[in-house]
């Protein structure tokens, strides 16, 4: 089987998504499946084979600090999938290369699947007139003309469903990858580098480091804990244009001396991080299937989160970690700190909850549904008049939608 991926993004970006086509990546190639890769050229990045870098321009926005957006790109696209026989297009973005994704599906001949990773209606700062409805619109208007649409979560399933389209979706998780992260005996070190001290207790939030991802529920959190306990600090890890909004805020209450901010970091930084870390502190409400939190769980951390469904198939409350309000995370963090037998069961959880995920062989899922979709394909293939309406479709994607997207990346 060759499957195409269409991405707007793909290491050495740093971002959920990122991270997830990574991990189906490999997956599937352990399994015998044949990947080909198309993406936004990162300069200075030398690509294997399979990927195919595209021509891109560096964007100035929130969303994140390395995404490229492609242009002119779909005819490459194309005579790379054709000429490795792709036999399926896979596209990981709802705005950026989703649309393409179908015209290059259907000038191949082939059917497509989109993987719907990002609640962008809740991102706060595009504040644009109906942009809920504006959003919804597209979103419609693009799943409809896919083959099938994967749901990464129970939240993210109950959201299209909202949303409402006629191509069916399957809750199926993003493909976990464990064999980077691994607990580490402590780096003392990285520990001495960032000042943190032997007595130390250290909460620790990785992530890009946007508005939408609301890191200032930890910097609240580490405020009511020093009221207490003065040997509490908070490590914030990660690159984003909220960083100096987050410095202040932190001035403002009063803890700077107690924040660290470390800057940004690589896959492989994570388990040096975690081993400097006793609990990471999980803050946003944007998430389908946070990343981070396996991660997180990966390397032995418990886990303190906001309450938001997109945790709830990986943080299992009182077992491997705690979710609730922000009083809620303030409690259970404190009761973390001072029982230093809960620290350790819950840790060792946490790893038992990675392993369990793992054995799920959850890219098995993903072959199926690609064989399935081959197949049907192959028996009902399209009409030239239902290519013609694809694409008629495709091009009438209304003004307001591209200037709202604009808008987003700008």
């Amino acid at each position: 089987m060759k499957i195409g991926i269409l991405t707007n993004t793909y290491p050495p970006n740093l971002n959920g998504v990122s991270i997830a086509v990574q991990n189906l990546e490999n997956a599937l190639r352990k399994k015998g499946v044949e990947v080909f890769i198309a993406t936004p050229k990162v300069k200075g990045v030398e690509y294997p084979d399979n990927v195919l870098p595209l021509k891109s321009i560096r964007t100035k926005n929130k969303v994140s600090p390395d995404l490229a957006i492609p242009y002119d790109y779909i005819d490459d696209v194309v005579k790379f999938f054709k000429k490795n026989q792709v036999e399926l297009v896979h596209t990981h973005d709802i705005f950026i290369g989703a649309a393409e994704g179908i015209v290059v599906s259907t000038k191949l001949s082939v059917p497509s699947v989109h993987t719907f990773h990002t609640f962008v209606e809740s991102y706060p700062y595009l504040q644009v007139p109906a942009r809920k409805e504006i959003i919804r619109q597209h979103i419609r208007l693009v799943c409809n003309n896919y083959s099938h649409i994967t749901a990464p979560s129970q939240k993210v399933y109950k959201y299209l469903a909202q949303v409402g389209f006629e191509t069916p979706v399957t809750q199926l998780l993003n493909v976990p990858n464990g064999d980077y992260l691994k607990p580490k005996s402590k780096d003392h070190s990285l520990a001495k580098q960032l000042g943190i001290k032997k007595d130390d207790f250290v909460f620790v939030t990785f992530c890009r480091v946007a508005e939408e991802k609301t890191v200032d529920i930890g910097l609240v959190v580490l405020h009511q804990l020093l009221k207490k306990y003065n040997n509490i600090k908070y490590l914030i890890s990660g690159q984003g244009p909220e960083i100096e909004e987050l410095q202040n805020l932190a001035k403002h209450l009063g803890v700077q001396d107690k924040v660290i901010f470390s800057g940004k970091y690589t896959p492989q930084d994570l388990s040096s991080i975690g081993s400097i870390s006793d609990v990471f502190i999980f803050t946003s409400h944007t998430e389908n299937l946070p990343t981070n939190i396996f991660e997180a769980l990966s390397l032995g951390l418990p886990i303190i989160s906001v309450d938001d469904e997109s945790v709830d198939y990986l943080l299992n409350t009182g077992y491997n970690g705690y979710k609730g309000s922000v009083d809620e995370m303030t409690e259970y963090a404190e009761q973390i700190y001072l029982d230093k037998g809960l620290k350790k069961q819950i840790s060792d959880n946490a790893l038992l909850s990675v392993k369990e995920l793992i054995n799920k062989d959850i890219v098995t899922d993903y072959i199926a549904l690609y064989q399935r979709l081959i197949k049907y394909y192959k028996q009902e293939p399209q009409t030239d008049s239902e290519i013609k309406n694809t694409f008629d479709q495709l091009f009438r994607i209304p003004k307001i939608v591209r200037r709202t997207l604009k808008k987003l990346l700008d």
